[in-house]
């Protein structure tokens, strides 16, 4: 007998496999070819999936669209590895930069009572996209509005961190340009980009860098933290 289920269910379980045929999918649903190929059709016409030789890849719209699939994958299994270690019921900040934005479906597909404050406008973008879910869910969004940066896809400026500054957090998510383990640094090429990041930080009981390996061998002008301020690096770095 065919089961009967939900879109949720089926776009939950294909972020969490970020890759997929969908013959498994099938296999693993005990459903028709017919079924699948109509929830599929919806959710690429929600620009949610994309599907190429019979494989259903993950991929929201409102993330950063890369050319390279590889690295995008790449970077979705950093950010669920990151998701994962949030605990339901907490507030956690989440900086701008493309890591990080791809923390967002996990979190809000995977928990449940969580307050995201993030300055991305990519996060809030696919907050937008999954909100049915992020209802259900009670997942809840706090943008800290501010100078609109074009280029970053983020907010910031005075505003941006006078609103930041009256908030508590358990645990903040941060993007990095560069690392180097031996200065114990973290370095970005511009300063005041940062200044976010520092407050989240100062405002937050725990905090994690979550990066691809690549961040560890680029070399930038400007320290901006040590490295041992953060509590764990979420990487592809093995």
């Amino acid at each position: 007998m065919k089961k009967i289920i939900t879109e949720e269910q089926l776009f939950d379980y294909i972020s969490n496999c970020i890759e997929i045929s969908t013959y498994e999918l099938q296999q693993h649903f005990n459903i028709s070819s017919a079924t699948l190929n109509r929830m599929l059709k919806v959710m690429r016409e929600k620009k949610l999936i994309l599907v190429k030789n019979q494989i259903v890849i993950y991929r929201p719209a409102s993330h950063f669209i890369y050319t390279n699939l590889q690295l995008e994958q790449r970077k979705n299994i950093v950010a669920k590895k990151a998701a994962l270690s949030i605990k339901n019921n907490t507030v956690i900040g989440l900086s701008g930069g493309s890591t990080v934005s791809f923390m967002c479906p996990y979190i809000i597909i995977n928990k449940k009572d969580i307050t995201i404050i993030s300055n991305s406008i990519t996060v809030l973008k696919i907050f937008l996209d999954l909100h049915p879910i992020s209802k259900q869910n009670n997942i809840s969004l706090i943008t800290l509005g501010g100078n609109l940066q074009e280029e970053l896809y983020s907010f910031s400026g005075e505003y941006s961190k006078e609103i930041l500054s009256k908030f508590n957090i358990d645990c903040s998510y941060i993007g990095v340009e560069s690392i180097n383990v031996e200065n114990n640094a973290v370095y970005t090429s511009i300063p005041h980009e940062t200044d976010i990041d520092c407050l989240m930080m100062k405002h937050s009981q725990k905090n994690y860098i979550v990066c691809l390996k690549e961040k560890f061998s680029i070399s930038k002008l400007y320290k901006w933290s040590d490295l041992s301020d953060f509590d764990r690096i979420f990487s592809d770095d093995k």
